[in-house]
């Protein structure tokens, strides 16, 4: 931490060290320590440099004892955990930015782990469709018939969806499975698409009735021509009657 043994020997709580903040905190943290509770997990505080600056660490306290088993004090190790701090941080807000982004999506996305059927993640408009269980998700996959995407309709939401999967490793080993697991997770997007069926199905059915009416149109323009061709043989056959008769 850089401060000189002149400076720490013989000192008592509050020491130089800690910040202006965490004074009363680390008080208390000392006397439990003194008492005898101290606790074998490591503590993170923050410490100060003699030049104001500080860092992050994380600190380790034991009991200290002679060689007859006595204990004569207490001893403290200390060590500057700042980078790694700084990384778990920024991952933690990576990760919140990445959860943000998939709540957000109209898509219902979710993630089973197919060995147990345990809905490891689910987003929000997975919930709002199918609950908080991996029956929807399992709905969905056997609707695909084993392929990895297709259109379906699911007559339970009397939706019809665009479904997406694939096989992904997830973090949690305990849950989706053992780290020699090469099943992994499954992965899961199904989009909505209820509304482009229905007005691809309109679409089809005014389709239908343009072809309907050009064959009828066909159909007119054939008759007309037809009873063309017809009237000028019949008129033929007419006149040529009324002259035999006529003479």
């Amino acid at each position: 931490s850089g401060w000189p043994a002149a400076a720490l020997v013989g000192r008592k709580a509050p020491f130089p060290y800690w910040a202006p903040e965490d004074v009363e905190r680390n008080t208390r943290a000392l006397e439990v320590m003194l008492q005898g509770g101290a606790s074998a997990d490591a503590v993170e505080v923050a410490v100060l440099r003699p030049d104001g600056s500080r860092f992050d660490s994380q600190m380790h306290s034991s009991p200290l004892v002679d060689a007859s088993g006595q204990q004569i004090g207490w001893m403290t190790s200390m060590t500057d955990v700042t980078e790694q701090r700084r990384v778990r941080l920024e991952l933690a807000a990576a990760h919140e930015r990445f959860k943000t982004v998939l709540e957000s999506l109209d898509a219902a996305v979710s993630v089973v782990a197919p060995e147990r059927g345990e809905l490891l993640f689910a987003n929000r408009s997975y919930r709002e469709r199918f609950g908080a269980s991996a029956a929807g998700h399992q709905r969905l996959q056997a609707g695909l018939r084993q392929r990895d995407s297709g259109e379906l309709f699911d007559a339970a939401s009397e939706r019809w969806f665009d479904v997406r999967t694939r096989t992904i490793q997830w973090p949690d080993e305990s849950r989706a499975g053992q780290a020699d697991d090469t099943s992994g997770a499954r992965l899961q997007i199904a989009s909505d698409i209820t509304l482009r069926k229905a007005a691809e199905e309109m679409a089809r059915q005014q389709q239908e009735k343009v072809h309907f009416t050009a064959r009828l149109t066909t159909l007119g323009e054939m008759a007309s021509s037809l009873a063309h061709e017809l009237n000028q043989p019949l008129a033929a056959i007419t006149n040529y009657s009324e002259g035999t008769l006529a003479r």
